[in-house]
């Protein structure tokens, strides 16, 4: 892939978080791009990292206590390296994101309006009755119905499907390069969530963004992503175009993943289940981080961290990769 077809790259990005008992090492040497106009899904467990890795890339992380190293470039740039009056030009205009769970990320006690024309108001020259009018043309376009009515309430008084609606068009306000989304379906039901993945797929082409979304539900990666990275114990696992990863999974942990999920054309028993538990991430092996739960192991994976390569033919000039010493 070309270098300037990469609107984002993170080369060995680690976060270190010292506690009483410990170093949490929740990313420890993830690599991976993001490129222009592309929708790249970072699935795995709660804890593995997924949500330490977007706060990194939109500098959310107070250093110290957390320790960062590595770099996230954004156009080039180092973003861990940038001056603040830089990063603050780029963070919420250039970059955005759509947090987790919108009733802790909206202000409870300043109405909707304001709250989407704040971004504008500090990023643009932009009047306030401006501001106004285009949150309310934001609004209509994440389809929120009776928009205008919208501007004058509360989060409290929004459903949660309206309130995520409301998240997506702050993060729109200023037409970003970059969409970050971390779990942007979590707690919805599943009417709701089709809808929200339609959206965010119909404002990414409209918006010509690229978007990186994070979740632990493969049925949402399925749905809106070109490339899928695979996190376990804050490391990249595999790294393959979404077909590929679905048709033939390489790592051990990608298989008993897809193995976890029911298939409506097939009578089964129980769910395939994986055996063991996430590692404690200030304890982590030494050797392969799924070594302990793999049924594959052998003792080289126990010895020795088996690195990220590049396996078989490229589709669409996308790598498979895996790190495996069994793959």
């Amino acid at each position: 892939m070309a270098e300037d077809a990469r609107i984002l790259e993170i080369n060995g990005l680690t976060v270190r978080f010292p506690t009483s008992e410990g170093v949490v090492r929740a990313v420890d040497g993830v690599s991976l791009s993001l490129d222009r106009g592309e929708t790249l899904g970072v699935v795995g467990e709660s804890g593995c990292g997924k949500s330490v890795m977007l706060n990194s890339i939109m500098r959310l992380l107070e250093a110290p206590p957390a320790r960062i190293g590595g770099e996230i470039l954004y156009n080039g740039q180092d973003i861990l390296k940038m001056p603040k009056r830089e990063l603050f030009r780029i963070r919420g205009k250039e970059i955005t994101m759509i947090f987790q769970e919108p009733m802790t990320s909206l202000n409870p006690v300043i109405k909707i309006g304001p709250q989407i024309a704040e971004t504008m108001l500090l990023h643009e020259l932009i009047t306030k009755d401006e501001a106004s009018a285009k949150a309310l043309e934001l609004l209509r376009q994440v389809e929120i119905p009776n928009a205008e009515e919208c501007l004058g309430k509360y989060p409290h008084q929004l459903s949660g499907g309206m309130r995520q609606r409301v998240m997506i068009a702050m993060a729109l306000a200023c037409k970003p390069q970059i969409l970050l989304a971390d779990e942007p379906t979590t707690a919805l039901d599943v009417t709701i969530q089709a809808q929200i993945l339609a959206l965010l797929r119909k404002l990414k082409d409209e918006y010509h963004m690229s978007m990186m979304i994070v979740t632990h539900d493969l049925g949402v990666i399925a749905e809106v992503s070109e490339r899928v990275v695979v996190f376990y114990g804050g490391n990249v696992v595999e790294e393959a175009p979404t077909r590929a990863l679905f048709d033939t999974p390489l790592h051990p942990y990608t298989e008993g993943l897809l193995g976890c999920i029911p298939h409506l054309s097939t009578k089964t028993g129980r769910l395939r289940v994986i055996e063991g538990n996430v590692p404690n991430p200030i304890d982590l092996p030494e050797g392969c981080v799924f070594a302990p739960r793999c049924p594959r192991r052998e003792r080289l994976c126990v010895e020795e961290r088996p690195a990220l390569k590049e396996v078989g033919d490229a589709q669409g000039g996308k790598r498979h990769r895996v790190a495996c010493h069994m793959a």
